[in-house]
């Protein structure tokens, strides 16, 4: 029997892979990885919420139960910082830039479960609100993914420190000018992905960060400075633009390495 290349007895001519299947078959582990452990983190704040209020989580949503506003708001917490520590981990190691936007991706694609449920299950949650906190969090997973290796980490501590922004920013404003004070306030507050998704639902939660109680006597945002009008696309606009300045200086490294080796 004569074997000719592309052909199967079997299944007669192999057909090519397209660029699509063949970049998630080349990452298939990191995506699964990866979305298994975004759902499993963004529903386990719910679950562990009604297994401690209710007993049983399952018979309680089957009876009509409900999360409570604070019990989403701390999903939503949970679902930002997975979103600035796990997609840059994730994107960090691909082999290509490609790679890494479809590994790091998945963060923000596996996340949309717990949105759902949110909105299922939490009349203050509307899907408008829910659309808009993914758009937040695909913002935040853009720019973790804009590089690899140091520049993935770099993005996780940039983003970890913007969400801390409310406790630091005392610091920064303390003893300085009034339009310092006004400029710094504003920058901490419409750059913060927190922010951005509690702006999604303060008309129906009445929810502002800096006034909750955990925060009230904390941070000096309200205090020294009053903070901006707050609304949720600053910060997805900050992290566009963050990502695309990583990027592009990701892509002048890499063809200057390419260049020194081709020399």
């Amino acid at each position: 029997m004569i074997d000719t290349p592309g052909l199967s007895a079997a299944t007669g001519p192999a057909r090519p892979r397209g660029p699509v299947r063949q970049l998630l078959s080349a990452n298939a582990w990191a995506l699964v990885g990866g979305a298994v452990a975004t759902v499993v983190v963004g529903l386990a704040v719910p679950v562990a919420a009604v297994a401690f209020r209710e007993g049983n989580p399952l018979a309680y949503v089957f009876r009509g139960g409900q999360l409570t506003p604070n019990e989403a708001l701390a999903t939503l917490a949970v679902c930002t910082l997975w979103a600035a520590l796990a997609a840059p981990a994730l994107a960090a190691s691909g082999p290509a830039a490609w790679d890494a936007l479809v590994r790091g991706g998945i963060v923000a694609d596996a996340s949309v479960p717990a949105l759902l449920v949110l909105w299922a299950l939490c009349p203050q949650v509307t899907f408008v609100a829910a659309v808009k906190i993914y758009c937040v969090l695909a913002a935040m997973v853009l720019f973790g993914t804009a590089g690899r290796y140091a520049a993935a980490a770099l993005a996780s501590v940039a983003m970890l420190i913007v969400l801390a922004s409310p406790f630091w920013v005392g610091g920064a404003i303390h003893n300085q000018p009034r339009p310092v004070v006004r400029a710094v306030t504003e920058a901490a507050v419409l750059a913060n992905p927190f922010y951005a998704v509690t702006a999604s639902v303060t008309e129906t939660m009445r929810f502002t960060w800096h006034q909750a109680g955990l925060l009230y006597r904390l941070t000096r945002i309200g205090d020294y400075a009053a903070a901006p009008p707050l609304s949720w696309y600053p910060a997805v606009a900050v992290h566009l633009a963050a990502a695309a300045a990583l990027g592009a200086v990701a892509a002048i490294l890499g063809r200057l390495r390419r260049g020194a080796v081709g020399n």
